[in-house]
């Protein structure tokens, strides 16, 4: 094959995009149909940064891109756009010396598009050193990183890449180094860093659930996933952690949003900087059966002892309070006052105090039995 003629002093791309029409970059463009002849000529086109076509059957994405999630439709799109205007921005690729191909450094969407979608499949291509393996990562991130182009999953792998490499390089303080290469806030840092603990960590009843829901992109809120994390690393009683066991696996089995404001809930349960509501119940979450003569307080213990709505004391103004139909015929009198219908127990700072949460208003004197050994289960004194 004759090698085309070669621009006689280095450019940059974008200087020989704009000097040429688009007749000129047609007539000057090479199109090979076989990678050796590319190979064979490319000092040259490194040195000239000529354009060039190649099949895209003979260009491999790079295995180490940090961004793995391309949206299908943004592809359509672009593959749409390019087939009515061409593909005016070539693909940077670089010729791997490892791997023994030809591997792209900036372009995978539009590789994407003409591989997949494309009427003419022919990708224009320039060439470019292989880079070492840092600065082609951190080049990749830096393309990616303001174009919200990352998903929760991947934000998540470079954040860990950058703590193994300055870990490894013995940085000080290695949480301030990745915030500034990423250019994000220190404590945005940390709570990554937080949920990349928790991924790790095999959960007694949930397992490693907290990983699969991000990696199955799950739930892309990363304030949510930072609560939820500290509350399963939380130390304490196993209890405290069920809130927020059942909102991943809530967010897992893909019913319903898992909020941040929910997930915040769950994180102060668990770490006692909020009263513990006894009135959640596990949806998702099969909790164990207690052992025989635990003492601890159970999730759902000391639920609303007195009437609801409709409950026990359901009508109030006959007076019948749920009673049996022999004894309708000497009906209690009526509440001198509102019923008491909602009650709650929880757990103060101090776990060694209970406290109890209710609106005014009568309960009978069975119900305050009833009542009463729920508190003392509540306390774990029964």
């Amino acid at each position: 094959m004759q090698a085309p003629m070669l621009h006689k002093r280095q450019r940059d791309v974008s200087d020989v995009l704009d000097d040429m029409s688009d007749d000129d970059i047609q007539e000057q463009t090479a199109e090979f149909d076989r990678l050796s002849d590319v190979i064979a000529l490319r000092d040259q086109y490194l040195k000239d940064q000529r354009l060039f076509t190649l099949p895209p059957e003979d260009i491999f994405p790079d295995p180490n891109q940090p961004r793995e999630h391309f949206d299908e439709e943004e592809v359509k799109a672009l593959a749409e756009s390019m087939d009515e205007l061409g593909q005016s921005t070539p693909i940077k690729i670089y010729y791997s010396e490892a791997n023994k191909r030809m591997e792209i450094l900036f372009g995978e969407t539009r590789w994407r598009a003409k591989s997949n979608f494309c009427t003419d499949r022919s990708v224009l291509c320039v060439l470019v050193q292989e880079p070492d393996a840092e600065a082609r990562f951190d080049n990749q991130v830096d393309e990616n990183l303001h174009r919200s182009s990352f998903t929760v999953a991947e934000t998540l792998k470079i954040t860990a890449r950058y703590v193994d490499r300055y870990e490894a390089k013995g940085v000080s303080d290695v949480v301030k180094r990745v915030a500034e290469r990423l250019k994000r806030p220190d404590s945005e840092i940390s709570r990554r860093m937080t949920v990349l603990n928790a991924m790790k960590v095999k959960d007694d009843l949930i397992g490693n659930a907290l990983a699969e829901v991000i990696d199955e992109r799950k739930l892309e809120n990363l304030s949510a996933l930072y609560f939820l994390s500290s509350a399963l690393l939380a130390t304490g009683a196993d209890r405290r952690k069920h809130p927020a066991r059942d909102l991943i696996l809530q967010a897992k089995s893909e019913e319903g949003a898992v909020t941040r404001a929910a997930a915040e809930t769950a994180y102060k349960q668990a770490t006692k900087k909020a009263k513990l509501s006894y009135s959640w119940k596990p949806k998702f979450l099969q909790l164990p059966e207690p052992e025989e003569g635990s003492k601890s307080i159970p999730e759902s213990a000391a639920e609303t002892a007195a009437p609801k709505s409709g409950e026990g004391n359901e009508d109030a103004s006959d007076g019948s309070a749920g009673q049996s139909e022999e004894g309708k015929a000497e009906q209690a009198p009526k509440p001198p006052g509102r019923v008491l219908k909602t009650l709650s127990v929880g757990i103060t700072d101090n776990s060694e105090y209970l406290k109890l949460t209710a609106n005014t208003g009568y309960i009978t004197r069975q119900q305050a039995v009833e009542l009463a050994e729920k508190l003392m289960e509540a306390a774990g004194q029964k």
